[in-house]
């Protein structure tokens, strides 16, 4: 089960390259960060927002960007295709897994939360840095 660390996604190259996808899978993409590092002090942009992981990248699908497609069903397709051992559950998780949750917007957005050891809910919205707060600035317990 992860450990919920700002630590670890607070440099800026991670920070601009990733988003809630990853942060949800704890996977870092370091040829990601180098690839931002070099753009940003390239074109002087403050962001890598072409690098951030969408599901069904790894799958090969290509409209991954596009939001039409952001409904239950192909997110799901989507997301089993790239994770193999990524499955549906209501009960607890076994060793060695944790539990991650999609919300969707259809057609408009997605976003992605996940649980850490501490049992709290963290996440991490666009360039910001992981948080277990809500917008209320509340911690997120379910």
């Amino acid at each position: 089960m992860p450990r919920f660390s700002r630590k670890k996604w607070s440099n800026k190259y991670v920070k601009n390259s990733h988003n809630c996808y990853s942060y949800m899978l704890d996977k870092i993409n370091k040829r990601y960060v180098k690839i931002c590092k070099k753009h940003m002090k390239k074109t002087k942009e403050s962001d890598c927002n072409f690098l951030k992981p969408q599901p069904g990248l790894v799958a090969g699908i290509d409209d991954v960007r596009n939001s039409k497609y952001y409904t239950c069903k192909n997110m799901d397709r989507r997301l089993r295709l790239d994770n193999k051992h990524i499955r549906k559950t209501k009960k607890r998780c076994k060793k060695n897994e944790y539990k991650g949750a999609l919300f969707i917007h259809p057609k408009k957005t997605y976003h992605f939360y996940r649980q850490d050891n501490n049992k709290l809910w963290s996440h991490k919205d666009g360039f910001m840095l992981p948080t277990n707060r809500d917008a209320k600035r509340k911690k997120i317990r379910n």
